[in-house]
C-alpha cells in the first residue's frame, strides 16, 4: 500500500515526489526531487517494495524461514546472506566498542519489563531478573566465513538485529533509489533517516528533533532543527509510553549491564553518522551510557549527537564538537 502526492515547488521544475508505506511493523516515507531519466513513479515504488521485502525475508525474527530465525532455532552455525552477515556484523561490531551497551541479544530483558507487550504490575523478582540476565550476552553469538558462505551461530540466544535494522532498510532505499538515478531523497523507515542530495530548494533536508514531550505525537512540538545531506539519522528517547511499577519508572531503555530501566537524566540522544544503522545504534547507546556513551563517540570524528538533558524549566541541550555545522542557526544558539 502506498500514496503518492506531487508537491508544487515555487519553480515548476523539479517536483517533489512522496511516497508512504508500511514494513516491519512501522510506516516508511520517501521524498524525493523529481530527476531527469528516472523511471516513472510506479516503478520506482515497485523497486522500493522489493528491497524491504528482501530485508524482511533475511532479517526478519518472525518469519521462520529467515536467516535470523533459523539462527535462532538452530544448534549451531547456519548459513546466511552475505547482507544479513554485514548487518550481524555491524551489530556485533557496535556491541563490542560500547561494551555491551548495544546489546543485539537483549529479548530475555524486553520481554521481562513488558517493553512490546503487556505492562507489568509487579517489579521482576531477584530471581527473574537474573534469570533474563543469564539469557543474554552478544559474545555468545558467532558469525563466521566458509566456503559455503557466512554462518551465524546464535549460541542459544534471542539475537536480533531489530537495533539497527530500520536504519539499515533506510540505507538501503537511499542506495536503491541512487541506482534508480534519482540522487536527490530523504528515507525514513520507522522514525530512522537517510538524507542524501539536496531538497527542492537546492539547500540540505531539514529535519526536525521533537520536543522531549510526552502525550504528544511525532512533530507536533519541535525543539530544535537540523539542515543535514549525504548522513543517517537517529534519535532515541525516554519520554513516551513511560509508566511507573511500585515507585520505579519503566522506559523504553534498559541497561543491559544491570537489566534494569535507564535513568540518566537524558530525555533524548540524536546522533548524526555516515549510515542510518550506525546512527541508529549509537542513539542507542548514548542513551544507556549517558556522558560516557557520548565520550566514546567524541572518539569518533565521523559521529556527532545532539542530546537533551532534563531541565527546569525547559530541556537543556548539548552537543558534540561538530554538531553545530548540522543545527539550523537559530537552533545552534539553542547549545549549551
Amino acid at each position: 500500500m502506498y500514496w503518492l502526492a506531487l508537491l508544487a515547488c515555487q519553480a515548476p521544475e523539479p517536483q517533489m515526489i512522496s511516497l508512504e508505506g508500511e514494513v516491519f511493523g512501522s510506516d516508511w516515507h520517501v521524498k524525493y526531487v523529481e530527476a531527469k531519466g528516472a523511471p516513472p513513479v510506479e516503478e520506482v515504488v515497485t523497486a522500493l517494495q522489493a528491497v524491504f521485502e528482501r530485508i524482511d525475508s533475511r532479517l526478519s525474527t518472525w518469519k521462520p524461514d529467515s536467516d535470523l530465525s533459523r539462527a535462532q532455532s538452530g544448534t549451531g552455525p547456519v548459513v546466511i546472506s552475505a547482507e544479513s552477515a554485514h548487518v550481524v556484523d555491524l551489530a556485533l561490531n557496535l556491541a563490542r566498542e560500547s561494551g555491551g551497551a548495544f546489546e543485539p541479544t537483549l529479548g530475555p530483558l524486553t520481554e521481562l519489563w513488558g517493553l512490546h507487550g503487556e505492562r507489568r504490575t509487579t517489579l521482576p523478582s531477584a530471581d527473574e531478573l537474573a534469570a533474563a540476565r543469564a539469557r543474554v550476552g552478544w559474545e555468545k553469538v558467532q558469525l563466521g566465513y566458509g566456503i559455503g558462505g557466512p554462518t551465524l551461530d546464535a549460541g542459544g540466544t534471542t539475537f536480533d538485529v531489530n537495533g539497527i535494522a530500520p536504519g539499515y532498510a533506510a540505507d538501503a532505499v537511499a542506495l536503491e533509489l541512487s541506482a534508480l538515478g534519482i540522487p536527490d531523497h530523504m528515507v525514513e523507515v520507522g522514525g530512522e533517516v537517510r538524507v542524501d542530495g539536496a531538497g527542492a530548494s537546492g539547500g540540505r533536508w531539514r529535519l526536525g528533533v521533537d520536543r522531549p514531550k510526552g502525550g504528544t505525537e511525532m512533530g507536533a512540538e519541535l525543539l530544535a532543527t537540523l539542515d543535514v545531506s549525504n548522513c543517517g539519522v537517529s534519535t532515541s528517547g525516554n519520554y513516551r509510553n513511560v509508566y511507573e511499577v511500585e515507585g520505579v519508572r519503566i522506559v523504553h531503555t534498559l541497561d543491559p549491564m544491570s537489566g534494569m530501566p535507564v535513568e540518566r537524566g537524558i530525555l533524548s540522544a540524536t546522533v548524526i553518522a555516515p549510515t542510518a544503522a550506525e546512527a541508529d545504534g549509537w542513539a542507542t547507546i548514548l542513551m544507556v551510557l549517558g556522558d560516557p556513551g557520548r565520550e566514546l563517540l567524541e572518539a569518533r570524528p565521523d559521529l556527532e549527537a545532539l542530546i537533551v538533558y532534563e531541565g527546569d524549566p525547559e530541556p537543556v541541550l548539548r552537543g558534540t564538537p561538530g554538531m553545530k555545522r548540522w543545527m539550523s542557526p537559530e537552533s545552534a544558539t539553542l547549545l549549551k
